[in-house]
């Protein structure tokens, strides 16, 4: 009975949501710029840690401006975003914009993205 408990409460901390979705996006991109350009890495962080905590702010804030606006977070497109960040080719990944999956992540509307411009700043 335990272990069922144990294996049940892991499988739910796996699970991304829209709270940490911006934390797991960031430490895959910086895992990423890491393999795929060690040298700017190197010039820019100490860890990966140092990475993902420059660059979490913006995603949280970008993502919470997203999410005011109306726009709808869609769990199976941030999952293949972090999939594409994860395993797609490094020049591909020099800007996480270019990742398309990853602009699906929150579902907008026009008037949802009219209205989040005034603060979004990925």
């Amino acid at each position: 009975m335990k272990r069922s408990i144990v294996v049940f409460v892991a499988a739910l901390s796996g699970c991304l949501t829209q709270e940490n979705f911006p934390e797991r996006v960031t430490l895959a991109a910086c895992e990423r710029l890491q393999e795929c350009d060690a040298s700017v890495f190197d010039t820019l962080y100490d860890s990966t840690g140092d990475c993902r905590d420059d660059s979490l702010d913006v995603w949280e804030e970008g993502a919470d401006c997203l999410i005011e606006a109306g726009c709808a977070f869609d769990a199976e497109a941030a999952s293949e975003c972090i999939a594409e960040v994860r395993e797609g080719e490094c020049g591909d990944l020099t800007d996480l914009l270019g990742v398309a999956s990853c602009a699906q992540a929150y579902d907008c509307g026009l008037t949802d993205l009219i209205d989040a411009g005034a603060c979004v700043v990925f």
